[in-house]
């Protein structure tokens, strides 16, 4: 290229030559535009529109190539000068690569760049897609994205690191995208080189593509800065001079990122992953000329000198960072959720006149830019103050977890277009809306940052702003890229805090007034879109909970025969619960279409619009086939208990989550401490039912009429083991349950991990329910949650004798007998389990002093094994010896009187433990207070000081060692489920 001259002879050369060439070419275009006229000689509108767009093409062909000034010299040396810049040589060599390529119809080998295609291209024939307005008249906006301490870009370290499996992150991400890595070794000229190669020899443009591959803020500022792109691109095609077009477009657009901590992170010491953040923001800030990075300036002395929200600028003569504009803050303004008030402090610096807010783990991409001011003419209509419109999720590629998460985004958004209209009830759910930003600073502001009530921050600015008369639209002719969490334990968590925060928001003042204003059929869409959808799943929940206990129940109690009314005629013949074995499938089956498969149905159809009917069946069924349905079941769990949770103690948490790739397995530490008591004790509920149903049943296939709720129950217990990278290795197995059985017994070396012992985690856990519920409260919680074993203990003491009638025992009293004979087992039952508590904690037996030897402990081990064998042996061997007595005197079978004490056992023990572990620190230092002497009014003889407070004082200790007892057999509890969960896995 650098040699290129224009010839001599150009015009008598080339210039006829490319003359002639282009005439022929124009004829055979007139012959196939002729040929194509020809072809339908019918007379209709379609066939003379389709007439008038090929004349027009033609017409407009030969106005673009213009062939007669090819014959004018002038013309023609200004071409060939042309033809020597550097953008001619970019196009020259990409027509040639065009011309050379295998695939004639330029399709893109892609799957993300056909997609991106196929959207732009359908996007085009939307009918709100107007004419846009001119760039002179463009609405000025602001880009705003918070971000705290997430990846900027990746180190060499952590992409060259070796992982669990002797893996890297860097082979990881090849591994995702081999042939977007092919290209990229194409582009560098490298097609045969290894990948340590490609790191060393071309670190800069490896580290850009692997970061453009991850959710990082370099991803982000890569696609959000092609706004600015764009706009100079429009403005140059709408004739604006070159010197104009920076001007212009630096008044249309800017890109806001408010770095929370980006003075913190420039100060810490060189060489760690921090100071690498902040250095690599600061080159974001030098080769981004759209981007503007403000931060909260932390005092090191508080009393020197003040907070201040500082915007970073570059200095022109040297290239470096520094501060443009400082302002005084009265103090600290991370008072409440740190996302929200990282936005508030920053706003500010917004200049545009709206504000589109964008996480930091979103992207771009050039086709969408280009219709962002058709997005801005939207706010022209009356009332507009947010505009919305849809997400396409870029880390669904990133494994089966992902894919499920993706997933339920495109659900939502296919929602959200039902939520605009007819329901009328779409609100502000973070991004990518577009605000009206003289509206929202006057009215509210984009969110609310109160701890714990505002953890969905984002909904209330929406909530306010339709309560304040504003109106909110939802546009699909654009859309933005985003990524979702893409490990299991993280997309649980995010369910966590969505569930957790719609429980604060149904309790939520704004939510109450917001209705007063709506009709009924708009407070049936907000609830339908609300509430409404936490309150099913839970019911869903509770519905399969139920569903199998009545079996059980009536199993155990043997009353699944009985006379029912069929066709309104009473069957004189005896039939089963469920009438027929085909009527009792089917009846089951109704909770399964609840289970996880109704949900796709949205899918389905959203991906049929998207990608075509046959590419829709095929990602539906692809996914099945992967588990979804089983995900679908435990984060429908994982809703219904926060949702539950938050409505009871009236707040929420804001939980982080990993929105990297998933580099480590998780132990069985960190997933038992998630998802014990909100998934595992429910579901190993179940599974004991099911057991009980199937060992007492008389149906011929019991099989039919459970076989949803072994689904349900398998998928509650084992699904973050499914779901986990690495969860059936043998060698993980093996570390996993040391590790646990260390967290279970204390000495746990990771203190950071599941509060580092089982001890501190259950005191955690069980925080809120000891201390913020009332006595009544907790009460109704042990009914709630111990239901099924109330039932349980019921059906057990009626059934104590087979339904036969003891010898001397009138009818009516039986039951009373029955009772009381149960609870002189039951008290059994708890002075063995006294016993044994007793015993565990004597110094023998203690894991106190035998820490001291590691190597001893299997010792331990095993007197403790002993230990267990003896006290069950002894605690069996009475109920079996009471049982024969008692069914050798009443001719009875003892085999179900033994079992039916044991049962009723059980089920009465677990309620007294599941009480006594509710008692909290408040309940036991305030008990009976009215009782206690006042030292300013009741000297020591009177009879508050000589008999009331030893009594009470003897009533609160017996409360202490009543919840000691108690968490003893939760942690026994713990032990057992591990060792069912461990024994599933293997």
């Amino acid at each position: 290229w650098s040699r290129i001259e224009t010839p001599v002879d150009l015009m008598e050369t080339h210039g006829a030559r490319i003359s002639s060439a282009l005439r022929d070419a124009l004829l055979a275009v007139r012959e196939l535009c002729s040929f194509a006229l020809e072809q339908d000689a019918r007379f209709s509108s379609t066939a003379n529109q389709r007439k008038y767009k090929v004349s027009q093409l033609y017409s407009n062909l030969l106005d673009a190539i213009r062939a007669d000034v090819l014959r004018d010299p002038e013309h023609m040396r200004l071409v060939a000068a042309a033809a020597t810049t550097p953008l001619a040589r970019s196009v020259c060599a990409c027509l040639l690569r065009s011309v050379n390529s295998g695939n004639p119809g330029g399709q893109p080998r892609s799957e993300e760049a056909q997609r991106q295609l196929m959207f732009f291209c359908n996007s085009l024939r939307f009918t709100s897609l107007r004419t846009p307005t001119p760039m002179a008249q463009v609405q000025s906006w602001t880009t705003f994205t918070p971000y705290y301490a997430e990846d900027v870009k990746y180190s060499f370290n952590q992409l060259t690191t070796p992982l669990e499996d002797e893996k890297t992150l860097f082979s990881l991400i090849v591994a995702t995208f081999p042939s977007d890595y092919e290209n990229l070794k194409e582009r560098l000229g490298v097609l045969g080189a290894d990948d340590d190669t490609v790191l060393r020899n071309h670190w800069t443009e490896a580290q850009a593509w692997a970061s453009d591959r991850s959710q990082s803020l370099a991803r982000c500022v890569r696609g959000v800065t092609l706004y600015g792109s764009a706009l100079r691109l429009l403005a140059r095609l709408e004739g604006h001079a070159e010197d104009e077009v920076e001007a212009l477009v630096r008044s249309k657009y800017e890109f806001l990122v408010s770095a929370q901590i980006f003075g913190t992170q420039r100060s810490a010491r060189p060489g760690t992953l921090e100071r690498f953040k902040a250095q690599a923001i600061e080159e974001l800030i030098a080769s981004n000329r759209d981007l503007r990075v403000c931060f909260v300036h932390v005092p090191e002395d508080p009393s020197v000198e003040d907070y201040a929200s500082c915007l970073i600028g570059v200095d022109e003569s040297t290239g470096k960072c520094k501060i443009d504009y400082r302002v005084k803050l009265p103090g600290n303004p991370v008072i409440g959720e740190g996302k929200p008030e990282n936005q508030n402090h920053a706003v500010i610096f917004a200049r545009g006149a709206h504000l589109q807010t964008l996480d930091m783990n979103q992207d771009n991409y050039m086709g969408e830019a280009y219709k962002m001011r058709n997005l801005l003419d939207s706010f022209k209509s009356d009332g507009v103050v947010l505009v919305g419109f849809p997400e396409t999720i870029f880390s669904e590629t990133h494994g089966a977890v992902a894919q499920f998460a993706a997933i339920a985004e495109f659900i939502f958004q296919t929602f959200q277009r039902l939520m605009t209209w007819p329901l009328m009830v779409r609100f502000h759910y973070g991004h990518p809306d577009v605000w009206d930003k003289a509206f929202t600073m006057t009215n509210g502001g984009v969110s609310k940052a109160s701890r714990a009530l505002h953890v969905a921050e984002d909904l209330f600015g929406g909530v306010n702003a339709v309560a304040r008369g504003g109106k909110v639209i939802f546009e699909e002719f654009i859309e933005c890229g985003k990524g979702r969490d893409m490990g299991f334990t993280s997309v649980n968590g995010f369910e966590q805090k969505i569930s957790g925060s719609s429980g604060t928001i149904s309790m939520s003042r704004d939510l109450y007034r917001l209705h007063k204003g709506m009709d009924a059929l708009r407070v049936f869409s907000l609830y339908f879109s609300g509430p409404g959808f936490f309150i099913s799943m839970m019911q869903t929940a509770w519905c399969v909970y139920l569903y199998i206990l009545a079996h059980a129940a009536l199993a155990v109690a043997d009353l699944e025969i009985y006379r029912v009314y069929r066709y309104f005629k009473m069957t004189e013949t005896q039939t089963s619960l469920s009438l027929s074995r085909e009527e009792g499938g089917y009846y089951n089956s109704i909770y399964a279409i609840q289970l996880g498969f109704l949900s796709v149905l949205p899918l389905f159809l959203k991906m049929c619009v998207d990608r075509g009917v046959r590419d829709g069946f095929n990602y539906v069924v692809s996914t099945l086939v992967q588990g979804s349905w089983a995900f679908n079941i435990f984060t429908m769990t994982t809703k219904g208990y926060n949702y539950m949770r938050a409505l009871l103690f009236g707040q929420a948490q804001y939980i982080a989550t990993e929105r990297g790739y998933v580099l480590m397995n998780a132990s069985m530490v960190v997933l038992y401490g998630l998802y014990a008591k909100s998934h595992l004790y429910q579901g190993m509920e179940l599974l004991v039912y099911l057991v009980l149903f199937h060992l007492n049943t008389q149906l011929p296939v019991s099989f039919l009429y459970s076989w949803s709720v072994w689904m349900f129950a398998l998928c509650v217990v084992i699904a973050p083991w499914w779901f986990s990278p690495q969860a059936t290795n043998l060698f993980w197995m093996r570390h996993s349950w040391l590790d646990w059985r260390r967290w279970i017994d204390g000495n746990f070396n990771q203190p950071r991990v599941s509060h580092g012992s089982w001890a501190s985690w259950h005191a955690h856990m069980m925080a809120n329910w000891r201390e913020m519920l009332s006595p009544w409260y907790k009460a109704l919680t042990v009914c709630t949650s111990g239901c099924g074993r109330i039932i349980l203990t019921l059906v057990c003491v009626a059934s104590l004798n087979n339904g036969a009638q003891t010898r001397g025992v009138e009818q009516r009293h039986q039951f009373g007998h029955n009772a009381g004979r149960m609870a002189v087992a039951a008290s059994f039952t708890m002075a063995v389990a006294a016993i044994y508590y007793l015993a565990m904690r004597s110094e023998t037996l203690a894991r106190g002093r035998w820490l001291a030897f590691p190597e001893q402990l299997w010792k331990l081990s095993v007197y403790r094994g002993l230990a267990r064998v003896a006290t069950a042996l002894v605690w069996v061997g009475c109920y079996a010896v009471f049982s024969y007595d008692e069914s050798f005197h009443s001719k009875q079978d003892a085999s179900r009187t033994f079992v039916m004490t044991i049962l009723g056992c059980v089920a009465i023990a677990s309620l007294l433990i599941e009480s006594w572990v509710m008692i909290g620190n408040r309940d036991v230092e305030h008990i009976f207070d009215w009782l206690m002497p006042r030292p300013s009014v009741h000297g020591e003889s009177h009879w508050r000081s000589v008999f009331a407070k030893p009594l009470v004082m003897l009533l609160r200790h017996a409360l202490l060692r009543l919840r000691n007892f108690a968490d003893f057999w939760y942690c026994e509890m713990d032990k057992a489920c591990g060792a069912v969960i461990f024994a599933l896995l293997f």
